[in-house]
């Protein structure tokens, strides 16, 4: 379980479904689960993560129920334009997105999506980051000293 600097009080049954009825199917049962219970909040500790070829990054906003900056319904409708069918779930602190993956092909993944373009004005392809977000959860540790800045 993540502790949060800020925690929001756990979202109802009919919020989650609102969420499941926008994307047209039933979330993935961890993520489900995890609104359920914490609801998201600012600054998850711990809330360090790994991005392939990137480096490392730090998760901070959690997307939830609470209003404010930190509510999922106004990202509802942010779609990367390689994950046609994924849901923002937080961003981290460059303001970055994080992803759930919705659609069959990447059900229940987890990707940063990086909201700078490349210098061709496109837009990066996001980066794997666990393949459920229990694994993503999990992997998720405590900031090095040699990473401070």
């Amino acid at each position: 379980m993540l502790s949060f600097h800020t925690p929001h009080p756990p979202a109802t049954e009919e919020q989650v479904c609102s969420i499941e009825t926008r994307a047209g199917k039933a979330l993935p049962s961890d993520y489900r689960a995890f609104l359920l219970t914490q609801n998201g909040g600012y600054r998850p500790d711990p809330g360090i993560f790994d991005v392939p070829g990137e480096g490392w990054s730090e998760w901070h906003g959690v997307l939830g129920f609470a209003g404010g900056s930190y509510d999922i319904r106004p990202h509802l409708h942010a779609e990367s334009e390689y994950l046609p069918y994924c849901l923002p779930i937080g961003h981290d602190i460059c303001g970055n997105y994080l992803l759930l993956g919705l659609h069959e092909s990447h059900f229940g993944r987890i990707y940063w999506q990086d909201h700078e373009l490349t210098e061709d004005g496109e837009q990066r392809p996001p980066v794997k980051l666990a393949d459920s977000f229990t694994e993503f959860i999990q992997a998720l540790r405590l900031r090095h000293e040699s990473e401070r800045a």
